[in-house]
């Protein structure tokens, strides 16, 4: 492959796959119903998708789609709030 074929398709190397999440997101954000995205209100992601392109639809894909069923939110202790303090409390007893 000479420099002229390289420099020819590196455009189309890069295009492609940004196309692809671009295009996933949004038929992804068609199909989600509006109680069950995260973070932002439907028109709002709208806007971020349909102006932002691959930022955007990479930001859907990691803060605004909707969870899988059975699937939990990490915390940071493992658990809810309040055993998160007893765990604290438990090892830094106040004097």
């Amino acid at each position: 492959m000479n420099m002229a074929e390289a420099t020819f398709l590196l455009p189309w190397l890069v295009l492609i796959p940004c196309l692809a999440i671009w295009g996933y997101s949004l038929v992804d954000f068609s199909e989600t119903d509006e109680r069950d995205m995260r973070t932002f209100s439907r028109p709002i992601w709208l806007v971020l998708l349909v102006f932002g392109s691959v930022v955007g639809g990479s930001a859907w894909l990691v803060a605004g789609r909707p969870r899988p069923p059975g699937v939990r939110r990490r915390t940071w202790f493992g658990g809810d709030m309040a055993s998160a303090a007893r765990s604290a409390s438990s090892r830094f007893p106040a004097n």
